[in-house]
């Protein structure tokens, strides 16, 4: 299918293209050495444990470290960035592909060249930054603006890079303004295979999950919190009240594990949760047996004389 798409014509225009249900079969890694060379982390910083594939999915601030993103935000709003920017030289073309998507999640893309024509090259060239943590591959001194092999580099990142200059000063001003990304573009990812391709040097992006839980916490709470909270207050009625006519199933907890939606609850949510489906099935497990076989065993005679109002009673 990549033979048949001018990718090149796309991202020279437009700085990023958007591919629908792209070789779902395929992975990540084989679809992205048929576009072009793939700059393999595990084998370039091996010490590293990055790997060359990786996998984002919403995570709150105490599952992640403080050295990325979801260690800084959580489930909030990702800041536009371009990745990689504290590095020498951030790769020239990321790509962004789609496992588990939904209908109201959007990735946000706004083009560098706006910010360029904003604040200006020279005072851009002009914007030094320093990286908040140094490492192999890491530049201690960047600016916002460079070139390379005659292509320019716009790198900008509000939590790894720190503004040394009145120039970066200014330009941290520009981009704490809500309204310079009044023109940003939003990117849907909702189908398995879904793949967005983009230059780090023409665009900046939020990650894969940018707005994952802000943007769809709509879809959050109606198909995932909701229906689990109406289960599990089900539960909680049929074993207040200690009879077998109040009945209650499993079958959101079941379904969210099925369709993958259930990974997109916070980590230690998530394992609560489990835990408690697990307790359920155990105690539904060892108690229906026992009260059928209690109201078998109970004489007919009984039952005619003892009333459920006894039992509350």
């Amino acid at each position: 299918m990549l033979q048949n798409i001018d990718m090149h014509s796309a991202l020279d225009r437009d700085g990023f293209i958007l591919l629908r249900e792209l070789d779902s079969h395929v992975s990540t890694l084989k679809l992205a050495r048929q576009i072009g060379s793939v700059l393999e982390i595990e084998k370039l910083l091996p010490a590293s444990g990055i790997p060359t594939v990786q996998t984002l999915r919403p995570r709150d601030t105490i599952e992640a470290r403080r050295n990325q993103y979801s260690g800084n935000y959580g489930l909030d709003r990702f800041p536009l960035h371009t990745d990689l920017a504290h590095w020498v030289l951030p790769p020239r073309y990321f790509v962004l592909r789609c496992v588990v998507g939904t209908a109201d999640v959007y990735t946000t893309i706004f083009p560098s060249a706006q910010i360029v024509d904003l604040v200006g090259r020279p005072a851009l060239g002009k914007a030094v930054f320093k990286g908040r943590r140094r490492g192999f591959g890491c530049s201690g001194l960047v600016r916002a603006l460079s070139s390379h092999q005659h292509e320019e580099v716009f790198r900008w990142d509000p939590v790894f890079l720190e503004p040394l200059s009145k120039y970066a000063h200014a330009l941290k001003h520009v981009m704490d303004d809500p309204v310079t990304f009044e023109s940003q573009t939003s990117v849907k990812l909702a189908k398995p295979g879904d793949t967005s391709l983009w230059t780090t040097g023409g665009r900046f992006t939020g990650e894969a999950l940018l707005h994952y839980v802000n943007t769809g916490s709509d879809s959050l709470r109606a198909v995932i919190y909701q229906p689990l909270y109406q289960e599990a207050g089900k539960m909680e009625t049929a074993i207040h009240a200690n009879n077998m006519q109040t009945n209650y199933s499993s079958d959101v907890f079941q379904s969210l594990s099925q369709n993958g939606n259930l990974g997109r609850i916070p980590k230690s949510l998530r394992q609560k949760i489990v835990r408690l489906y697990e307790a359920e099935a155990q105690a539904r497990s060892h108690i229906f047996p026992v009260a059928h076989k209690i109201s078998v065993m109970i004489p007919e005679d009984v039952k005619k004389i003892r009333s459920e109002a006894d039992d509350k009673a």
